[in-house]
């Protein structure tokens, strides 16, 4: 039996978008932290307008993947592009073209104090000319 009021929702496979490059593109990422390999060649491809989970348990990578893929951890080997631009760990503008939400708020260990209160204050839309002055100041 049916609930009063309750519509069908179709939802169509989603067609083929052969315009323009893939959405993110990661081929061969790795990252290694002294002897440990974190992500080991990983590679695939996420066309515009499709739907990704990238699924696995704690501590196999994923994190750390999603940061290479933002620019805000810079791979060992291999290479991520969004939209067809190579993604720079050393880039800013990079960063200003990605959101990125992770589990839990945190300082990002990769990036120095002042890079992690540049990469803030940014965030928080901090008038550039503001900037470091705020920085100083903390």
């Amino acid at each position: 039996s049916k609930r009063a009021g309750h519509q069908t929702l179709v939802v169509p496979p989603r067609q083929p978008d052969g315009d323009g490059p893939p959405a993110i593109e990661a081929r061969g990422l790795t990252k290694r932290f002294g002897d440990f390999c974190a992500v080991d060649h990983v590679s695939f491809t996420i066309k515009r307008g499709e739907i990704f989970g990238f699924l696995g348990s704690n501590g196999c990578g994923k994190t750390t993947t999603m940061k290479m893929l933002t620019g805000l951890l810079a791979a060992s080997e291999g290479e991520a592009a969004l939209f067809g631009q190579p993604v720079n760990a050393n880039d800013l503008a990079t960063r200003k073209r990605v959101g990125f939400m992770s589990q839990a708020f945190s300082l990002y260990s990769e990036l120095t104090v002042r890079q992690n209160l540049l990469l803030h204050a940014q965030l928080f839309h901090l008038p550039a000319e503001r900037i470091p002055a705020r920085i100083a100041e903390l």
